[in-house]
């Protein structure tokens, strides 16, 4: 799952690399990486909620990721402000 999930991500298939990572998820829920993932294609949805748990996760696997806690920061700040669709993916535009 984790090379399609990446494949997918890098074609631009943003919704089968979903698929993927949601199942990587599943096997491998103390992988930091894979929840960052998981956690960063949820909020370029505006799936604001189920990105903060993933995120959270990544972070607390991870504590020195600066990656995941900027993108923890940047959810909790989308969640703040609740922004419509449309400014959550401009926020996530250039984030990998």
């Amino acid at each position: 799952h984790n090379n399609l999930g990446a494949l997918h991500l890098r074609a631009g298939r943003a919704d089968k690399a979903l698929h993927h990572y949601h199942a990587l998820a599943g096997m491998m829920p103390d992988d930091a990486q894979v929840r960052y993932t998981l956690g960063v294609l949820l909020a370029r949805r505006g799936d604001n909620d189920r990105a903060l748990e993933h995120l959270t996760a990544a972070v607390h696997l991870a504590p020195n990721d600066t990656r995941s806690a900027q993108a923890l920061a940047l959810v909790e700040g989308q969640l703040m402000r609740s922004a419509s669709p449309q400014q959550h993916a401009n926020t996530w535009q250039g984030i990998p």
